[in-house]
């Protein structure tokens, strides 16, 4: 029988491959880092308003949830533009194309990043969500 610790790292991965595919991306633009806290990076096309010379990128981790940056094209730095909040670091793949959406369309997300729940809630979330 398979345990929540073996689960959660696939349900992450198939919850990104969610996201990267509602925002146009192949998985190949996804990193994750499993140790906790769990984080992850999705490299999107194009730039954003006032910051056209860097690619637009999402950071996501289970403590904040998801943020929009830009690379600032200094080996791995990343400025970042906002967050998305909502009630947990797991938000629907279609919320996280409208935040990438109003991002590029010039809206300014919080700069307050979120606390949301510790890793166990989020294992529990993703193994419910297979």
């Amino acid at each position: 029988m398979l345990t929540a610790e073996l689960l959660a790292p696939a349900a992450l991965w198939g919850y990104l491959g969610a996201v990267a595919e509602y925002l146009g991306v192949g998985i190949e633009s996804v990193t994750v880092d499993l140790d906790p806290p769990a984080s992850a990076y999705v490299a999107l096309d194009g730039g954003a308003p006032g910051h056209m010379d860097g690619e637009l990128a999402l950071l996501w981790d289970e403590r904040h949830g998801w943020a929009a940056a830009v690379e600032t094209g200094a080996g791995d730095e990343v400025n970042v533009l906002g967050y998305l909040g909502g009630v947990h670091a797991v938000a629907d793949p279609a919320e996280v194309k409208r935040f990438v959406d109003a991002v590029r369309s010039g809206w300014r997300p919080t700069m307050r990043p979120p606390e949301f729940a510790p890793t166990n809630d989020l294992d529990e979330y993703l193994t419910r969500e297979t």
